[in-house]
């Protein structure tokens, strides 16, 4: 018997499913859609096969903090972690894939969901050897044990290893942010930043001598390539601010600046 892939109609006919481009693209993302399992999850995390949870087709993305929409994403998922999962479907035929897709995918990625200090902890770790960043076996110990316990709460020992994750996890987010928008064009101009603002628990509840090592690493750090800020302030959001700001900025534009100056001072 030949090998292939068969299906058993109701009345018992047998059925050879024989492989076949999809005629449309349209087509392709409505089953994606409807039956998001046909992303294979268990390729990704073999140990943890992904799930996923659409959000939303034709995603809009701005360009900028606060723009308006300038690219689209056929699918916005969300894996069983949380994690947003971007999905473009191009025809392999179709020539636009890289010129496009892989383009807009470097623009529209999220650089922070994957760098979060307890349930997803591994994802400094892993990110960490992508940039050649060293984590110690302690912190990595540690990412794994607050990973499956995220209520964890550090105390004494534990804020040197939180002090090397959040460096790590702060430093990556920042090179991500300063890398060119596409190949060719320049980093964004890091070197003028003038105030570097650290927000999270990890910067709010810890020692101050933390947050001053976490910061300053990442204004100091030199592997992506560009020049570093050298008058930049440094402070942190004790008072969870920077999450109201984005809040109002949409609808109340003026208030979400006042308070956004009023952190700044």
């Amino acid at each position: 018997m030949s090998g292939g892939i068969f299906l058993i109609k109701d009345n018992d006919e047998l059925v050879r499913m024989d492989e076949a481009q999809h005629e449309t693209e349209a087509l392709f993302q409505k089953l994606l859609a409807n039956y998001p399992d046909l992303l294979a999850g268990d390729q990704m995390n073999p140990d943890s096969p992904r799930k996923w949870l659409l959000i939303a087709r034709e995603f809009g993305v701005p360009g900028e903090d606060g723009g308006s929409d300038h690219w689209s994403l056929d699918h916005l998922f969300l894996d069983q972690d949380g994690i947003p999962t971007l999905v473009e479907v191009k025809r392999s035929t179709d020539s636009r894939i890289r010129r496009e897709v892989v383009g807009q995918l470097w623009h529209a990625r999220t650089v922070e969901a994957d760098l979060g200090m307890r349930w997803n902890a591994h994802g400094i770790v892993e990110a960490a050897e992508r940039e050649r960043i060293p984590i110690s076996a302690e912190a990595q110990a540690y990412a794994a044990r607050v990973a499956a316990h995220p209520d964890h709460l550090a105390r004494g020992a534990d804020w040197t290893v939180e002090s090397e994750l959040a460096t790590a996890a702060a430093t990556i987010a920042v090179r991500r942010h300063g890398r060119p928008l596409s190949p060719g064009e320049h980093p964004r101009p890091l070197a003028d930043v003038g105030l570097v603002l650290g927000s999270g628990g990890v910067l709010r509840h810890s020692p101050e001598v933390v947050a001053d090592q976490v910061l300053g690493t990442v204004i100091g750090d030199h592997g992506g390539g560009w020049r570093v800020p050298t008058r930049a302030r440094m402070g942190v959001d004790g008072a969870y601010v920077l999450f109201a700001i984005g809040l109002l900025a949409d609808d109340h534009p003026e208030a979400a600046r006042a308070l956004a100056d009023q952190l700044a001072s």
